[in-house]
């Protein structure tokens, strides 16, 4: 999956991110030469606290190997892009999953509860977070 990629961690005071770059960058060579690296190529995961976070960017990876996806009507899945919660009468049987577009595109990490009469959807990071949250 990584096999054309660099995986790199940036390790700073508050949180660390991993980020990946294509090897055909000087990457290898800078890291060798022991440079320190602030930024590199696409975040991927931000690890705070002993806990790994998965970035907007992982979402893309994701999307091609997670079963655990959510398609919905594009009216409900505006809502869930704006930060709310909804409710669905369809019954999911995970409990976290990947919120995809009608072209199978990524836009956001989607938890899922079990409600008597549905599935109650809560946005976790979507691609409307970047804009409301300023990164």
């Amino acid at each position: 999956m990584f096999g054309n990629y660099t995986v790199v961690e940036a390790e700073g005071s508050d949180f660390s991110q991993i980020f990946i770059a294509s090897k055909s960058t000087l990457l290898p060579e800078l890291l060798e030469k022991g440079l320190n690296v602030e930024f590199v190529g696409v975040s991927i995961m931000k690890v705070k606290g002993g806990k790994v976070y998965p970035q907007l960017n992982m979402g893309d990876i994701m999307v091609k190997y997670c079963k655990n996806k959510v398609l919905l009507p594009e009216p409900l899945v505006q809502k869930l892009l704006y930060g709310r919660e909804i409710t669905v009468r369809e019954r999911y049987y995970f409990t976290n999953g990947l919120l995809i577009s009608t072209r199978g595109e990524f836009l956001g990490f989607v938890n899922l509860d079990r409600t008597k009469n549905g599935t109650r959807i809560i946005p976790e990071k979507e691609i409307g977070w970047y804009l409301r949250s300023g990164g």
